[in-house]
């Protein structure tokens, strides 16, 4: 799955990532960070945005959702 996003940042020739989403994108971003050293393209400026109404995001205090759930 990263060689594949990897392979579609250097497709469409993408500069930065954002990530929006709960838990679930908090990982994966954590997942791609890691792979940098395997994956050049990936060595990109990233940002997760925490979007969950469960308010689970490590690292936050409240995300996007949360408050009208």
């Amino acid at each position: 799955m990263v060689e594949d996003i990897s392979l579609n940042i250097a497709k469409f020739n993408l500069h930065a990532l954002i990530i929006i989403g709960g838990f679930e994108a908090f990982s994966g971003g954590l997942e791609l960070v890691k792979a940098r050293e395997k994956y050049e393209e990936l060595c990109v400026p990233m940002v997760i945005i925490p979007a969950t109404v469960s308010n689970n995001v490590p690292g936050s205090d409240f995300s996007i959702g949360a408050d009208t759930a």
